[in-house]
């Protein structure tokens, strides 16, 4: 699709074990430039989520709008194409180098799909305005990166060596942090508006259109100062297994999701849909109260199921025949604020199905668009006035080694221009109420 020679190549891997005696987010909070770096990092609140990754220097960055590509490497390069194909390519170009395999992450990209993907992959109207005019995908390769076992306590440093200093020419970079100053938060929605839209849904389903569609209002807010701040405070009031913090130089992403898109380690797959969620009560005994509220309520497991069978058809897309298995139907699990309902399915890939081509094939995750999926998509794109962006895309890695750790991009914002933007919605079913909703 493009000339290898405009990637830098990777020379050689340096690994060294070391104690910092801070956390992860103190090193990254430490640096002076915080241009075109990031952080993925989990809260150690739920089972299978305990490595988080910063990332420093990049030697290559990925960017795409549409079928607009741009590389930018050894010099910026543009071409149009398939971006997840065009991606791959690159992943599979330094595949082949031999890097650390004892560690938990041996190198690879950072970064995240915007929502906005969806019309690369499915036949669907464009009517929402953009806005926040970001890019749909952005993964930067880092020649310096520090890996957390927030477990075992085990810190990492990967150097990669390029030859190459400084980061790549033609990357926006954004100005350093100054002032303090959030403005008044104002919705793409009135009231009124916003529980037309509820109706608008309910009788879609009520026609057989759809079974269920998730709607969100967008909310903006003038901002001026440091965005990283907002992210340990997201962190200190809601820690989450995937939390995210990608300078990506014009814009910011900051994200604190508890939900997994989609796990690669080998040729298993992993998905944790969430359907159902309840606050945490003020004492042990309405505590546990909301949580058997949550345990009994039909809604929220008829949804879970609806979506399940959904992320099934999903990876069987690419899946071994045969192995696409619920292995959890449905567990609730305990967070600071929250309890949240969800399942989990898993699947082996087929030998011939590269990453991006499953990443492709399930998205965006079904738990937030609906169910037909694509009928649903269609009916979010006429009811919603702007689009989504990088909300309820998924941000995440995707190692050299084809391995992947993909979040759904819920309580996420996006900093740009001096504003603030983000997305409230929920899923909407036959018998929501309208203003509950709202």
């Amino acid at each position: 699709m493009f000339p290898k020679n405009i990637l830098p190549k990777l020379k050689n891997a340096e690994v060294e074990k070391f104690l910092p005696g801070k956390s992860i987010e103190s090193l990254y909070r430490d640096l002076e430039d915080k241009n075109h770096t990031a952080l993925l990092k989990t809260g150690k609140t739920t089972a299978g989520h305990h490595m988080s990754i910063m990332g420093i220097n990049p030697f290559l960055v990925f960017q795409s709008k549409g079928r607009d590509i741009t590389i930018y490497g050894k010099e910026p390069y543009r071409l149009k194409g398939n971006p997840f194909a065009c991606l791959q390519e690159i992943i599979d170009n330094y595949s082949a180098v031999e890097l650390p395999q004892d560690i938990p992450f041996s190198g690879g990209a950072l970064g995240a799909f915007s929502y906005d993907l969806k019309h690369l992959i499915e036949d669907i109207p464009d009517l929402c305005t953009d806005d926040i005019n970001c890019c749909d995908m952005h993964f930067s390769f880092f020649s310096e990166l520090i890996i957390a076992d927030e477990i075992d306590g085990d810190f990492y440093k990967l150097k990669l060596d390029t030859g190459r200093t400084g980061p790549p020419r033609g990357l926006a970079r954004g100005e350093k942090p100054c002032g303090n100053y959030l403005g008044g938060l104002k919705s793409n929605f009135e009231e009124e508006e916003y529980k037309e839209a509820v109706k608008k849904v309910i009788r879609y389903i009520k026609e057989g259109t759809i079974y269920q569609a998730n709607i969100s209002q967008q909310f903006k807010a003038g901002f001026k100062g440091d965005s990283f701040r907002l992210f340990e405070a997201l962190n200190r009031t809601n820690p989450a297994p995937m939390s995210a913090y990608l300078d990506c130089g014009d814009f910011k992403i900051i994200s604190s999701s508890p939900e997994r898109f989609l796990l690669k380690k080998g040729l298993c797959i992993e998905s944790r849909p969430i359907k159902g969620t309840r606050p945490r009560g003020k004492n042990t005994f309405e505590d546990s109260k909301l949580r058997q509220e949550l345990i009994k309520s039909e809604k929220d497991s008829a949804e879970l199921a609806m979506i399940v069978d959904l992320i099934r058809n999903d990876l069987g897309k690419t899946a071994q025949p045969g192995t696409v298995v619920v292995s959890a139907p449905r567990i609730i699990e305990e967070y600071t604020n929250v309890f949240h309902s969800l399942a989990i399915v898993t699947s082996r890939l087929r030998d011939d199905a590269s990453p991006l081509e499953l990443i492709r094939s399930c998205f965006p995750g079904g738990s937030i668009t609906g169910c037909p999926k694509v009928q649903a998509m269609k009916v979010i794109e006429e009811i919603e006035k702007n689009k989504r962006g990088f909300y309820c895309g998924s941000i995440g890695y995707i190692g050299f080694n084809g391995d992947f750790d993909l979040s759904i991009a819920i309580r996420t914002f996006i900093e740009k221009n001096d504003h603030l933007y983000f997305n409230l919605g929920g899923g909407i079913v036959y018998d929501s109420d309208p203003q509950a909703e709202y």
